[in-house]
């Protein structure tokens, strides 16, 4: 095995991450004791189950590399054996590389009963065979060999393009030798990239730009009608033209295409619209959908390109036109995307290069020169090409033609770009409290606000209108609600028999939200005599009509829950002449008592990380409190090893407060949807050595009370604060990439920070000890870590100084005293304790064994990777699975694939699997364990988390296949949370073999303490403790 692949294997079967804070949390599930293990034995070649010709005795299968590992496919008519891709013809011996030969693998099996003798050349024309052994040699009946062909053409060998064919004797029995070489040119390959630059399709056939969600709007205009009844209801008919609106008794209708009234009836009360179909009209002129591409083409051929011209152009029997267009001052030249932006307009105003311009062959070493554009769709129409329009819920295809004119050629690739009108729910629901007036979404959950231990009875009004978007009238016909604590006041008199402290009132407010009066004993709508009417445009927020009151009662004596949760379904039908179709809106009400709110301490006391290799997936984590008793006791570890890393969150589960950030402004106002706000986290390696043991070496701090005045951390606000406070900023200690590598017996490396020496990451010398090892020869190793920085994905530390608007961020190790520029991560918390996190990025920084320009894999530049992701209780599940919350941001995460999922032993989905690595794989005080069962509480079978999941095993009754992960919600009594994220290490080459194109789920556990709590139960005071607490460890 070479030394590279080696080193591949062994450190991603070892264990990649360990964090510093190496305290644990029972309530995370800890390693479970096993009893023993036995090994497997290699299996013999299968008998093929598909032979060339009957009573064949060679058989030949090729070998592809697949994510699921090595597969065999039959080769195409049983006899050829093709190398692919094509490649150019070879015209001298300095043209070598990937462009000039391609190489297939091939396994060559005995079928027959008797030992087959074989011969075969070195060489066949342009095909080189190499065996995984002798050139000559024996088969043994049932046994194969494999060869690698190579297919390199050059010029006496081959001199024009075309397809090329050897014959090859294999056992008597005549193969061919196929390939297929390319004449001497230049050759343009399309790439689409995501927004980080990596390749989100390669080579692509066409571009898809992407989907626009318009909101409905429908074309109304005024008419002056005169007036019908119509089975009671008063209707508008004989309607025509209004002159002027103010003067004249107008009304203001929703009409079809051809501008004629829906709601218009003749004088038998029929229709006279025939098509019922509303106009939609949108202004897109606010851009409320622009979807993007960046563009890439590079030469893969052998000789220069010249680049004529590159436009978009329409499709002549498109409906739709002008929707796509390349940014002006787009189309620019470099090594990278960010190196091309710098040319860019409105970058730096150069405004891009000019056509015509020469494009070299693409060599990464010598001349990694690219062509990048920059493509934009904006939907000026809701028409798709065909001349269809979209409707409320609808989508429509855009196409066009991007075409790149090169040489005395031109190519074309098909655009494409979608526009959905969103569907609107026609039903507008709303609450009003003494706070101001929230509206309810469909499918939502709304807190209920002020419920104590004492309380009996709490009530809120439920108010309805219909949506402005909604082109026809509807009639509510039934409310209901249900929970056991929970009940529906409809009428005047249900509303009088609760106590009068406790009745349900209607707030009046004010033009600015704010409660200047009360409506007593307010009279809900009556439901029973046919419903409640609503036409379009007839009630305001201020006018729209009452449909009951959603009361909370219980018997503070009788009952000991502190969660109550409820549910509120409102069914409505349209009008008659609306075609009488129903509709339902339904959401869930919550009530608990003294729910955890306002400023609170994350207590991080485990870090979990899922590698999805390929080859060796692992679970890393943090050791669990009695894991961690074993280690010590076995002198891999030591007490200062247990360790809690601190968080701030500010908690607002009723959306009424407003939020700041550390510098004063305003991070979240009342009514904004935001019930969360966590504080940024910046760590960065200074070149500081504190004399408190608790702090961690050559890391910034997050929050430090010494400072004389202003902004002193993220703590910044919170009461209780210990005097001269301080504590460090995030990393995450890695064992296997420490020095002295992956390699070595793992009794021999540090497996915790006390076990290493610390080096300062950013000099030269701490880079050269990571490479050379310990100067202290007391320490197994010199440590290596992770430094992690999170934010809110638009901090101007995750973005680059050439973006618009431009960034600030920069190579950890530059300016390194200077605090990164970050934003607060904004999430929604329920009372049920469910928590998402969209729009977060997380900076993966720091210099290890291999990732360290003095380090054994030569200059490598230290980890600098950005993840964007969401950290969630929930199920992570794709955006079309979930209630509008994005699960998997990262664009590198292929959906379609299923890497959101975890493969557990299922061999047919390709996908890696993680049985077969993480049972019975770890030895600690001389017994077994199983990695999987970290994460085995997580893990459920279904999308609706009821199922569980795991690796099957002697002592349980899991069947494994495919699984989903997701974290556990927040408990309101205990404080215990857990969130899991998914991410995935971009394509670049410096990641190494060790993370590049990994995908990665993380997980954290700890527990939310509260500053204003008691003292008893470690909170107060303590919950800025840094040691390792018995809260810690429940």
């Amino acid at each position: 095995m070479h030394t590279s692949s080696k080193i591949a294997t062994l450190i991603l079967v070892s264990t990649l991450i360990m964090a510093s804070h190496c305290g644990g949390n029972d309530f995370t599930p800890k390693y479970f004791e096993l009893g023993g293990g036995e090994g497997g034995q290699p299996s013999e070649t299968p008998p093929p189950t598909k032979p060339q010709e009957e009573g064949a005795k060679v058989v030949v299968f090729r070998l592809i590399d697949t994510d699921a590992g090595e597969k065999e496919l039959p080769i195409p008519s049983g006899n050829i054996l093709e190398v692919t891709p094509p490649v150019f013809i070879s015209r001298d011996e300095t043209e070598v590389g990937s462009k000039f030969q391609a190489s297939a693998r091939f396994k060559i099996v005995n079928n027959g009963s008797t030992p087959l003798n074989i011969s075969i050349p070195p060489q066949k024309g342009a095909f080189y065979i190499s065996p995984q052994g002798a050139l000559v040699t024996t088969i043994p009946a049932g046994k194969s060999i494999i060869i690698e062909v190579t297919f390199r053409p050059s010029m006496g060998i081959v001199d024009k393009g075309g397809e090329v064919v050897e014959e090859l004797n294999i056992g008597g029995e005549t193969f061919k030798l196929k390939g297929t070489a390319l004449d001497p040119e230049g050759m343009i390959e399309v790439n689409v990239l995501n927004e980080d630059g990596s390749i989100e399709v390669q080579d692509t056939p066409s571009i898809n730009v992407g989907e626009v969600g318009l909101t409905p709007q429908f074309a109304r205009e005024f008419f002056k009608c005169g007036r019908i009844v119509c089975s009671g209801e008063e209707r508008v008919t004989n309607c025509g033209p209004c002159v002027n609106p103010i003067l004249e008794d107008c009304s203001l209708l929703v009409v079809n295409k051809e501008g004629v009234p829906l709601d218009e009836v003749d004088k038998d009360c029929k229709r006279t619209a025939k098509d019922r179909t509303p106009k939609g009209v949108q202004d897109t002129s606010k851009g409320e959908g622009i979807q993007r591409k960046v563009i890439e083409l590079l030469n893969r051929g052998t000789e220069p390109i010249l680049i004529k011209s590159i436009e978009i152009r329409d499709i002549d029997s498109s409906a739709s036109k002008g929707e796509f267009s390349i940014v002006a001052g787009s189309i620019s030249m470099g090594g990278t995307f960010e190196e091309a932006k710098e040319g860019m307009e409105g970058e730096k105003g150069a405004g891009g290069v000019k056509l015509p311009v020469t494009l070299p062959p693409y060599d990464p070493k010598t001349s990694p020169v690219k062509l990048y554009i920059v493509v934009l769709y904006h939907p000026t129409d809701t028409i798709g090409r065909r001349g269809e329009e979209a409707a409320g819920g609808e989508s429509v295809k855009d196409e066009a033609l991007f075409i790149i004119s090169y040489d005395d050629k031109m190519l074309r690739v098909p655009l494409t770009g979608t526009t959905t009108i969103k569907s609107v729910p026609p039903l507008e629901v709303y609450i009003k409290t003494s706070t101001g007036t929230k509206q309810i979404v469909n499918g939502d959950v709304y807190p209920l606000k002020g419920v104590t231990s004492e309380t009996t009875d709490i009530a809120v009004p439920l108010f309805v209108k219909l949506a402005d978007s909604a082109p026809n009238g509807f009639v509510i016909t039934n409310v209901s609600v249900s929970g056991t604590a929970f009940e529906w006041l409809d009428t005047e008199e249900k509303i009088k028999a609760k106590p009068e402290d406790v009745r349900c009132t209607i707030p009046i407010l004010d033009a600015n939200g704010s409660e200047i009066g009360i409506i007593k004993d307010p009279k809900p709508a009556d439901l029973a005599s046919g419903g409640l009417k609503l036409e379009p445009g007839k009630y305001t927020l201020e006018t729209m009509p009452l449909l009951g009151c959603i009361n909370f009662t219980r018997d503070p004596a009788k009952s000991n829950e502190r969660v109550f949760e409820g549910k509120i379904d409102i069914k409505a039908r349209g009008s008659e002449d609306n075609g009488g179709g129903e509709t339902d809106f339904s959401f869930s009400i919550l009530a608990v008592i003294n729910p955890l709110k306002g400023k609170m301490v994350i207590r991080l006391t485990q870090t979990m990380a899922g590698l999805m290799s390929p080859q060796f997936p692992s679970i890393n984590s943090v050791p669990s409190s009695d894991m961690m008793d074993l280690l010590i006791k076995e002198g891999r570890a030591s007490e200062s090893d247990r360790k809690v890393f601190l968080m701030s969150m500010i908690l607002d589960p009723f959306d009424e407060e407003t939020i700041y950030n550390l510098d004063g402004s305003i991070a979240s106002t009342p009514g904004d949807g935001i019930t969360a706000v966590f504080r940024p986290i910046d760590t960065r390696p200074l070149p500081v050595v504190y004399d408190d043991p608790s702090l961690s070496s050559f890391t910034s701090l997050i929050h430090d009370e010494t400072l004389p005045e202003g902004i002193k951390g993220i703590f910044t606000g919170y009461p209780n604060l210990p005097e001269g406070f301080r504590t460090s900023g995030l990393r995450i200690f890695t064992g296997s990439l420490s020095y002295p590598g992956p390699l070595v017996d793992p009794l021999k490396k540090p497996s915790a920070p006390s076990q290493c020496e610390e080096i300062d990451p950013c000099t030269i010398e701490g880079q050269r000890r990571l490479a050379e090892g310990p100067r202290d020869p007391s320490y197994k190793g010199v440590c290596a870590y992770f430094y992690i920085t999170a934010g809110d994905s638009g901090s101007k530390a995750f973005h680059s100084p050439n973006e618009v608007p431009p960034g600030t961020r920069r190579p950890m190790c530059e300016d390194r005293t200077r605090p990164y520029e970050l934003e607060p991560i904004k999430g929604r918390y329920y009372l049920n304790g469910r928590m998402e996190f969209e729009n977060m990025d997380i900076l993966f920084q720091g210099p290890t064994y291999f990732h360290n320009p003095k380090g054994p894999l030569g200059p490598v530049p230290p980890l600098d990777e950005l993840f964007t992701l969401t950290f969630t209780t929930e199920l992570i599940l794709p955006p079309q699975e979930t209630d509008g919350v994005n699960r998997i941001p990262d664009k590198k995460i292929n959906i379609s694939k299923g890497e959101y999922k975890i493969n557990l032993n299922d061999p047919t989905v390709g996908l890696p699997e993680l049985c077969k690595n993480n049972v019975k794989n770890e030895i600690i005080g001389g017994k077994r364990y199983s990695t999987w069962r970290y994460i085995a509480p997580l893990l459920k079978k279904d999308k609706e988390g009821k199922i569980p999941a795991g690796c099957p095993e002697e002592d349980n009754d899991f069947t494994g296949g495919v699984a989903y992960i997701g974290g556990r919600r927040l408990d309101q009594a205990t404080g215990h949370v857990t969130f899991v994220a998914l991410a995935k290490f971009s394509s670049n080459d410096n990641l190494t073999f060790a993370f590049k194109d990994l995908p990665v789920f993380l997980v954290l556990n700890g527990w939310f303490c509260d500053p204003y709590g008691s003292e008893e139960m470690m909170e107060g005071k303590h919950c800025y403790d840094k040691e390792f607490n018995w809260r810690d460890a429940e």
